[in-house]
């Protein structure tokens, strides 16, 4: 019997253990994204009201990837781009075109975040 409440009492602490990890990992991934959409000059307000695939948006999206370990439905669903596979398909193609509208911001936004 000793054992059973040894166990649950190990699954309630991983399973906090867990659900703390995640909440730091949001909180941190918000606290990034903040700190991108302010570099990238936009306001998180009118997030929603510009397309699925703005190129500040694949940016922001590029730079939280490179930064953060935020995943790709928890960008799709803050910066209003449509699903998961979307953010990993825009995201990706930032590094194979360097010269993509996308990739220009991307880069003036590193920079800013590093200074």
């Amino acid at each position: 019997m000793a054992l059973v409440k040894d166990f649950d009492l190990a699954a309630t602490a991983r399973a906090w253990e867990v659900a703390g990890a995640h909440e730091v990992r949001s909180l941190r991934c918000a606290a990034q994204l903040q700190a991108c959409l302010r570099a990238a000059g936009k306001p998180r307000a009118t997030v929603a009201d510009e397309p699925k695939g703005a190129a500040w948006k694949i940016a922001v999206a590029a730079g939280m990837k490179q930064e953060t370990d935020a995943p790709n439905g928890w960008l799709a669903e803050r910066l209003k781009m449509g699903s998961a596979t979307r953010v990993s398909q825009v995201v990706g193609a930032v590094a194979r075109q360097p010269t993509s509208p996308a990739a220009e911001i991307f880069k003036r936004l590193s920079e800013r975040l590093a200074t």
